[in-house]
C-alpha cells in the first residue's frame, strides 16, 4: 500500500482532555493539510462517563470523516490522545491505525492522583483505553522517557513505537516586550513591574506547584511575582498566604495562543518543577518565545529542553535553594540568560513543523506498508 493521501485526525471532545492535547490535534491536522494531503477532522469521547455520554448526546460517530471511514474511504486513522485508543477497534478493520501516547504518568507514578479514589477510576478508565494500543498499527511516543514507559508497561514491541516529539504551534516566536505588552493591555491584562515568573498547567500533585511556591518564597526572589496560567487548589492558595505570597501571584484564565505566546514575551523564566512530565509542551513554546526555563529533572523534562534549560535534580539535598537560585539567576538580565535564549531559540527548532511533520508521515508510510 503507497503512503496515505486521505487521513483522519480524531481528537477528543472539547473539554474532555487537557488544552495541550486539543490544541497539539488541530495543529496536526493544519499542518498535514498544508503539506499536501486531504484531511478531516473528529472530535471522540475518552473511556470516562461524562465523556462517553457528551459523545453520545453529540452522535460523534456520525461526524464525516468517521463515516468516511466506516466506508473504506479513509487511508489512515490517527487518533491523537492515547485516552481514544479503544476507538482502534471501530477504524481498524477499514484502516490502518496511529495512536500518539504522550504518557503512562497515571500507572507508574506515585502521587500522581489526589486521592485513591480518583487513582483507581482514572486507572481504570485509561486502562481500558491504554489495553487497545497494542492493537494499532503504530504507536507514536511523544519522548524517549514515554516510549520506555509505554513499552514496558503495556509489553508493546519496540519495533511498533516510534519516538516523534510534539510539535510547536506557530504562533509561539519571539515578540519585543513593548508589542507583547501592548496585545495584553488590549486585553485587559496588565502584568506587574518586576520579575515575572510563569508558571502553566493543571493544579495536580504531581506538577508540584507547593515546591514552586516555596521557592518563590526564596529571599532572591522577594520582588518576583508568580504569574500563573492555570488554577490552584484551595490548599495551594493557603500555602501562599501562610507565605506572604498571595500579593504576588497573578491568575489568568487559559488565554488563546495569540494572548499566551504575548505572555511568554512579557516574562522572564517559565518554571517547571513537575515531578514527571511526558513531554512537557510549555517547554518548548516558552524556548520558541525567547523565554528561558528552569525545570526539573521529571520524566522527560530534560530530554525536552537538552542544553537549552536550566535543569534542576528534584532529588538533591538542597533542590529547593537551587531551584530559586536559578529561578533569580533567569530573570537577571546578563550574559548567562542570553546564552538560554539562545539555546531555547536553537532548540525550538527541533520541534517546528518542517521538521515534526516529515517523521509523522514516515510512520504513516510505515503502518500503511508503504515503506
Amino acid at each position: 500500500m503507497a503512503s496515505p493521501r486521505n487521513v483522519l485526525v480524531v481528537g477528543p471532545l472539547e473539554g474532555a482532555r487537557w488544552r495541550s492535547i486539543t490544541g497539539t490535534s488541530a495543529t496536526l491536522a493544519l499542518e498535514l493539510a498544508d503539506a499536501g494531503l486531504a484531511v478531516s477532522t473528529a472530535a471522540a469521547p475518552w473511556w470516562n462517563p461524562p465523556s462517553l455520554l457528551a459523545g453520545a448526546r453529540s452522535r460523534w460517530w456520525r461526524q464525516p470523516g468517521v463515516r468516511d471511514a466506516a466506508r473504506g474511504t479513509i487511508d489512515l486513522v490517527h487518533l491523537t490522545d492515547h485516552a481514544l485508543a479503544h476507538h482502534v477497534r471501530r477504524f481498524r478493520s477499514r484502516s490502518p491505525v496511529v495512536v500518539t501516547c504522550h504518557d503512562v504518568l497515571p500507572f507508574t507514578l506515585p502521587g500522581y492522583h489526589r486521592s485513591s479514589r480518583e487513582r483507581i477510576l482514572k486507572q481504570a478508565f485509561l486502562r481500558h483505553s491504554l489495553g487497545a494500543l497494542a492493537s494499532a498499527n503504530h504507536v507514536i511516543a511523544v519522548s524517549q522517557f514515554t516510549a520506555r514507559q509505554a513499552i514496558d508497561l503495556l509489553g508493546l514491541a519496540p519495533a511498533s513505537v516510534t519516538v516523534v516529539p510534539n510539535m510547536l504551534r506557530r504562533a509561539f516566536q519571539p515578540i519585543d516586550r513593548a508589542t507583547a505588552e501592548q496585545r495584553l493591555a488590549q486585553a485587559g491584562i496588565t502584568l506587574p513591574p518586576g520579575p515575572r515568573i510563569l508558571s502553566i498547567g493543571h493544579a495536580g500533585p504531581y506538577k508540584n506547584l507547593e515546591f514552586l511556591l516555596r521557592a518563590i518564597a526564596h529571599p532572591s526572589l522577594h520582588d518576583a511575582t508568580l504569574v500563573r496560567i492555570g488554577p490552584l487548589t484551595a490548599e495551594q492558595r493557603e500555602l501562599a498566604e501562610s507565605l506572604g505570597l498571595s500579593p504576588r501571584i497573578l491568575s489568568i484564565p487559559s488565554p488563546p495562543d495569540l494572548i499566551l505566546s504575548a505572555i511568554y514575551a512579557s516574562a522572564d523564566v517559565l518554571a517547571q518543577p513537575s515531578r514527571a512530565e511526558g513531554f512537557g509542551l510549555p517547554a518548548i513554546e516558552a524556548m520558541a518565545s525567547g523565554l528561558p526555563v528552569v525545570a526539573s529533572d521529571g520524566g522527560a523534562l530534560p530530554e525536552v529542553l537538552g542544553d537549552a534549560g536550566m535543569v534542576i535534580p528534584l532529588d538533591a539535598a538542597n533542590a529547593l535553594d537551587r531551584f530559586a537560585e536559578a529561578l533569580a539567576t533567569a530573570v537577571t538580565p546578563a550574559a548567562g540568560r542570553a546564552l538560554l535564549v539562545a539555546r531555547g531559540l536553537d532548540r525550538a527548532a527541533f520541534f517546528a513543523p518542517e521538521r515534526v511533520i516529515p517523521m509523522i508521515l514516515e510512520v504513516y508510510a510505515r503502518a500503511t506498508g508503504g515503506v
